[in-house]
């Protein structure tokens, strides 16, 4: 009787663990767009509460009605060629987010090995003008903690480091290797001609 109680008893225990881990998936049955909403106005909150005069990063919904697209800005990092610039991206959520990245692109160009320039020859497997290589925003590296404050620094330490080794911009890339002198000096007239944002 007790074998049969403590198999009772045990089975019972994997059903609730099931059923937890099932509403923990579904997030109690909340559906996905719902869920997505709900994370991003804890995310439009906290940015919020982070945004000033002092903070390197800015990002709101460009209209109040949809909260699907923000715009962001970002202050170019002091000791780097983007130093005194300011760079705006656009930030696009999926249905899934938290689950999958946002869609983040920069609207201002900008000469760096990590983020796609116009394409002086165009072809089909040209990266989209403002594309940008950064392992976070990949699918298989993206985490659910990530908030949209925490993608925004990091495209500032991106730009303050850029990985030349995995350029997505080839000539920039390579410049960076072969001439960093000249890519330096690029990159500060990129920055100078085109991230004239104001802040705020």
């Amino acid at each position: 009787m007790a074998a049969t109680w403590n198999v009772i008893l045990r089975l019972a225990s994997l059903c609730a663990m099931a059923y937890g881990a099932k509403l923990s998936r579904s997030d109690a049955g909340i559906p996905n767009e719902a869920r997505a909403l709900r994370r991003i106005k804890i995310d439009w909150q906290k940015m919020n509460k982070s945004m000033g005069e002092d903070s390197i990063v800015s990002a709101q919904p460009i209209d109040d009605s949809n909260l699907w697209q923000w715009e962001g800005k970002l202050k170019g990092p002091d000791g780097s060629p983007y130093a005194g610039g300011v760079f705006k991206v656009s930030i696009r959520f999926p249905g899934e987010y938290p689950m999958k990245p946002p869609k983040v692109e920069f609207l201002t160009r900008v000469w760096h090995p990590n983020i796609a320039d116009v394409a002086k020859v165009w072809s089909p497997m040209s990266p989209k003008p403002g594309e940008i290589c950064l392992d976070i925003l990949k699918d298989g590296d993206w985490s659910p903690v990530q908030t949209i404050y925490s993608v925004l620094t990091s495209l500032v330490s991106l730009l303050a480091e850029p990985n030349s080794d995995d350029p997505l911009n080839a000539a920039a890339g390579h410049q960076a290797l072969e001439d960093p002198e000249k890519f330096k000096k690029t990159a500060v007239q990129y920055t100078k001609d085109y991230a004239t944002e104001t802040w705020g």
